[in-house]
C-alpha cells in the first residue's frame, strides 16, 4: 500500500521550518528530516508528523506532494574555517542533492518544490538594489547560495520556487534572539558606520510566502523574500533599542568587526 504525505520538510526543526509546520491545518501529513528525536520547536503541532533522520528511510513507492527545503547549519554562528565551510556546503547543497536522488527514485515527481536560498546570493560588495535578475556575487556566501540553488534545479518537481531569504525577524529566535541579550543590557551597538542596507522579512510574512508559493501555480523560479522597504543597520539598531527602552551608545568599528568575525563580517 502506497504511503502519501502532503509535505516533506527539511530543516523542519529550525525557526522557519517549525513555524511553517505549525501553520499547517490539522490533519496534514508531514515528513520532517531532522536529527532531533524530540524537537521542542514542534511541540503542540496539530499536523501528523513523521520524523526521519535520513532520506533513504523513504520507500520508493511513497507519494509526496510538496517539498519545503530549508536545511542548513547556521551561517554566522562559528568562524568560517575550511572545515566549517564544508559543513555549511554539506548541510545545504549536500541535503539538496540527496533530495534530487530521492526524487529520481520515486514514481512521481513532487508537485511543488520550495527551496531555500538567501540574499547572500548577490554578494556583500553589491551596493546597488538587487532584483532576481541581478548577477550573483563573488564571495563565499554568494558561492554557497549559487551551489544551493543549482542543486535544487536537479530535483524532479512540477514547479520549483527558490526563495532568497533575507534576515528573518521573530520573537522566537533568529537574529533578534542573538541581539536581545546585549541590547537589554544597554550594550547594543551599531556595526561599522551603520549605513549598510539591511533587507529583512518578518517570520509571519515569510511563512505566508511559502504558502503562496505552494498554492499559486503561476509562481516559479527565484523570488527575493524581503520586506518592500529596507532599513539601515543604524536605524534598525535605534528602533530595537527604543522598543527595549535601552540606550544605544556604542559603535563597533569596521576594523573590530573584521577582527572578531573574520570573513563573516562581510555578511554583517
Amino acid at each position: 500500500m502506497q504511503t502519501h504525505y502532503d509535505y516533506l520538510v527539511t530543516g523542519g526543526t529550525g525557526l522557519i521550518g517549525s513555524t511553517f509546520i505549525k501553520s499547517l491545518p490539522a490533519g496534514s501529513t508531514v515528513l520532517v528530516l531532522t536529527r532531533q528525536k524530540h524537537p521542542k520547536r514542534l511541540d503542540k503541532v496539530t499536523a501528523n508528523l513523521k520524523l526521519i533522520s535520513n532520506l533513504n528511510d523513504i520507500s520508493d513507492d511513497t507519494l509526496i506532494d510538496h517539498v519545503i527545503n530549508l536545511a542548513g547549519e547556521p551561517i554566522v554562528d562559528r568562524p568560517w574555517t575550511e572545515s566549517r565551510k564544508q559543513i555549511l556546503r554539506s548541510s545545504r547543497i549536500g541535503v539538496t542533492e540527496q533530495l534530487a536522488d530521492l526524487s529520481a527514485r520515486l514514481a512521481k515527481p513532487f508537485k511543488t518544490l520550495v527551496s531555500g536560498s538567501a540574499i547572500g546570493y548577490y554578494g556583500s560588495d553589491n551596493g546597488t538594489q538587487c532584483s532576481e535578475t541581478s548577477p550573483r556575487g563573488s564571495d563565499f556566501a554568494a558561492s554557497l547560495c549559487s551551489g544551493w540553488e543549482q542543486a535544487a534545479t536537479t530535483i524532479r518537481s512540477e514547479r520549483r520556487i527558490l526563495l532568497r531569504i533575507s534576515i528573518v525577524l521573530s520573537g522566537d529566535g533568529g537574529m533578534l534572539a542573538k541581539l536581545y541579550p546585549s541590547f537589554i543590557l544597554g550594550a547594543g551597538s551599531v556595526i561599522g558606520d551603520g549605513k549598510q542596507t539591511m533587507s529583512w522579512i518578518h517570520i509571519s510574512d515569510l511563512v505566508e510566502l511559502i504558502h503562496q508559493a505552494i498554492n499559486d501555480q503561476s509562481m516559479e523560479g527565484a523570488f527575493n523574500a524581503v520586506a518592500p522597504i529596507n532599513t539601515t543597520n543604524q536605524e534598525f539598531s535605534r528602533v530595537l533599542a527604543q522598543n527595549l527602552r535601552r540606550p544605544l551608545l556604542l559603535k563597533m568599528p569596521t576594523i573590530v568587526t573584521k577582527w572578531i568575525f573574520g570573513q563573516r563580517s562581510d555578511l554583517l
